[in-house]
């Protein structure tokens, strides 16, 4: 599903655009849509919407949102991404702040496919886990709200055997 041909190079994405990223999910890499659309929406209009709401789910409500619960237990993937944005205050004005890994950061995602009723064409996309973010403890721009999770075990995260409270232990703030 993943070739280097089809992929474009982002410096910085926004999730609203509904980009295909590299996604990890199981032992291969496939290029899926950014904006979660879960399984039992009825058509495009309604995926259109249900995307844009499901970009992130939050770690704290996962196992019981009506959109999440389902996906997080039966599918999961890894984000290669090598960093993310975070906005921080300084002096009363936002600006950009690069988090940046040593090398690939995995980011922890669950993933639903939905068929299209009039095309029949199969989508599966993904929605980022975020956690709470620890404090950032610089004095001038103050503790990012939310990040995504980053995972620790790949292994385990994208085992689908992996059962709730096993998967609830993975779903920390890194």
């Amino acid at each position: 599903d993943f070739a280097s041909a089809d992929y474009t190079i982002y410096y910085h994405v926004n999730g609203y655009s509904h980009p295909r990223l590299p996604v990890l999910t199981g032992n291969q890499v496939r290029l899926l849509a950014w904006g979660l659309i879960p399984s039992n929406v009825k058509d495009a209009v309604e995926a259109f919407g249900a995307r844009n709401k499901a970009l992130t789910a939050e770690a704290e409500t996962i196992f019981t949102d009506p959109v999440f619960s389902r996906c997080i237990l039966k599918a999961r993937g890894v984000l290669l991404a090598e960093g993310f944005f975070e906005w921080r205050d300084f002096e009363g004005r936002k600006y950009p702040y690069f988090i940046r890994g040593v090398k690939l950061l995995p980011i922890g995602c669950t993933l639903s496919e939905w068929r299209n009723p009039a095309t029949g064409r199969l989508h599966t996309t993904f929605a980022v886990v975020t956690t709470q973010a620890p404090d950032a403890g610089d004095g001038d721009s103050g503790p990012a709200r939310r990040m995504p999770l980053i995972v620790t075990d790949m292994d385990q995260w994208l085992d689908p055997r992996l059962q709730r409270e096993d998967l609830a232990l993975l779903i920390v703030p890194f």
